[in-house]
């Protein structure tokens, strides 16, 4: 009998691949996206296996997303301009998303929406 986070974690692997396909997303950047949020969850505390599988999911998601879109801001830079080619910047930050998302990425979101509507308000 399989253990239940190796049938989980290739459900979610499975179902993001198809995610990817069916979005146009890159199911690579997907996948590397859901290897930095599985590497995530060695410092997490303990949690349900339900909700480990959401928060690896969001965070191959989040990575399919943002990803492309930060590799071509570092693409643009001086510093990484003709060093690397775009499609090799991706992949690792995707891992790098996946890993900081639940810890770093959606934190410093929520404080700068706060900081945006604080302004907004007066």
């Amino acid at each position: 009998m399989t253990e239940p986070s190796a049938t989980a974690g290739t459900a979610v692997a499975t179902g993001l691949t198809l995610f990817g396909i069916s979005t146009g997303l890159d199911p690579a950047i997907l996948i590397a996206g859901l290897a930095g949020g599985l590497w995530a969850q060695s410092y997490h505390p303990p949690a349900s296996i339900w909700r480990r599988v959401a928060l690896v999911a969001l965070a191959a998601i989040l990575a399919g997303y943002l990803a492309p879109a930060f590799a071509a801001l570092a693409a643009s830079s001086d510093t990484v301009r003709g060093v690397f080619a775009l499609t090799a910047l991706q992949l690792p930050l995707a891992v790098l998303i996946g890993l900081t998302s639940h810890r770093v990425l959606g934190p410093a979101f929520m404080r700068f929406a706060a900081k945006k509507a604080e302004e907004y308000a007066k």
